[in-house]
């Protein structure tokens, strides 16, 4: 029905609304304002859908930038985890260097299966410790200038004095060990701790 009066007239005009526009010429005007009206209505109807549509998006990406934010947060706590981890066993165990024996036990704590003859063994074999008979287990050249092992003399009472020389690690070798042997080796690096 509305079909075929818009292809007969133009527009759909209900009966009773064409039969006052034909007699009473001020209908008309009426009926063109009234039209100019709802054309007004409905552009700003399509003006605030328009401005909703913007206000949904921006809030989308705040929410994608947020998710990023958490996801950036989320690795930098997995990149801090190996230090904390450090600072409550260095915070559990005292200041200051400490021995080899010791090292093994923070690395037991910290998950990683090893001992204090393993971890002498294994700092021998990657150069950390000399494997030679008179320098056995003193802290290598390398170790020392990286600030990773210190050597202290013990004084020891048997009869006469005599001093033993025994390898500490310091703090900075304490951090450098718990990283190395915590850390998870990329799919390339495959190590063999011990």
């Amino acid at each position: 029905m509305i079909l075929p009066a818009v292809r007969k007239y133009g527009a759909h005009i209900e009966p009773q609304t064409l039969t006052a526009v034909q007699e009473d010429p001020e209908a008309l005007s009426a009926l063109i304002k009234s039209l100019a009206l709802e054309s007004e209505r409905r552009k700003g109807l399509e003006a605030m859908l328009k401005d909703k549509e913007q206000q949904l998006d921006a809030a989308q990406k705040s929410l994608k930038t947020a998710g990023n934010r958490a996801a950036r947060q989320r690795a930098k706590l997995r990149r801090l985890r190996p230090q904390a981890r450090f600072a409550r066993q260095v915070l559990h165990s005292g200041e200051g260097s400490i021995h080899v024996y010791a090292m093994a036990r923070l690395l037991r704590s910290a998950g990683v299966n090893t001992g204090g003859k393993r971890l002498f063994e294994w700092l021998r074999q990657n150069s950390y410790l000399c494997s030679a008979p008179h320098y056995w287990n003193h802290p290598t050249q390398a170790s020392l200038d990286q600030g990773l092992m210190v050597l202290a003399e013990r004084p020891l009472k048997r009869g006469r004095h005599q001093v033993h020389l025994c390898p500490l690690i310091t703090g900075k070798g304490q951090q450098h060990f718990l990283r190395l042997f915590t850390e998870k080796p990329g799919p390339e690096e495959k190590r063999e701790l011990f």
